[in-house]
C-alpha cells in the first residue's frame, strides 16, 4: 500500500528502555535539517550533547551510550533547525 510521507519531523521513544549501557533513538526528518541532541539528568544538567549536524531527509537513528552515566531517569531533547522538540524520558538501569 501507499504510505504517505510525514510532513513533520518525528522523534520516537528510545529502545530498549530501560537500557544499559546503550540505547537507540529513531527519528524522521521531512527535509534536510540541522539536528542537535541534548540529554539532561533530572536536575536539568546537560550530560550528553551531540554536535549539531546537517542531516538528510528520511529516517535516522542516534545511539546514546550511557556508559559514564549513573542509573536514573534522563530527558532527551532534539533541536531541529533551531526549534526545540518536546522532550522524552529514558531510564538507565545498571
Amino acid at each position: 500500500g501507499f504510505v504517505p510521507t510525514p510532513r513533520t519531523y518525528q522523534i520516537q521513544q528510545n529502545f530498549p528502555n530501560p537500557f544499559n549501557p546503550s540505547t537507540v533513538i529513531p527519528y524522521y526528518l521531512p527535509k534536510q535539517s540541522r539536528v542537535q541532541l541534548l540529554v539532561f539528568d533530572v536536575m536539568g544538567r546537560s550530560v550528553i550533547e551531540k554536535e549539531e549536524d546537517i542531516v538528510e531527509a528520511g529516517s535516522h537513528e542516534i545511539v546514546i551510550n550511557g556508559q559514564n552515566l549513573s542509573s536514573g531517569v534522563y530527558i532527551y531533547q532534539f533541536i531541529i533547525d533551531g526549534i526545540k522538540v518536546p522532550p522524552k524520558k529514558m531510564v538507565l538501569l545498571r
